[in-house]
């Protein structure tokens, strides 16, 4: 299944839609301009992202290639997930 297609069946997504439409969409006469708009400008988001996780993908996988690597790279990624835990705690 192609990426892009992903988004339709992913519900934080609706959410999100949903929010974006009833925040921003302000006017009844301009609404479809405004929705084609944010609607670009959703398009545009998940194009940048989703191509950004494949070329980081892509670019890891060369660097990575044994188990041990893929095993330091994941006790890494968790340490630093738990550090950017850290100023919450202590807010």
């Amino acid at each position: 299944m192609p990426i892009v297609l992903f988004h339709w069946i992913n519900p934080k997504n609706w959410i999100k839609i949903i929010t974006a439409m009833s925040v921003y969409v302000t006017s009844v006469e301009q609404a479809t301009m405004q929705i084609v708009i944010i609607t670009m400008i959703f398009f545009i988001t998940v194009l940048i992202s989703a191509n950004s996780w494949a070329l980081g993908r892509v670019i890891l996988k060369k660097f990575i290639k044994s188990d041990v690597g893929i095993k330091r790279f994941n006790v890494i990624m968790a340490i630093l997930l738990v550090l950017s835990i850290v100023p919450t705690i202590f807010e």
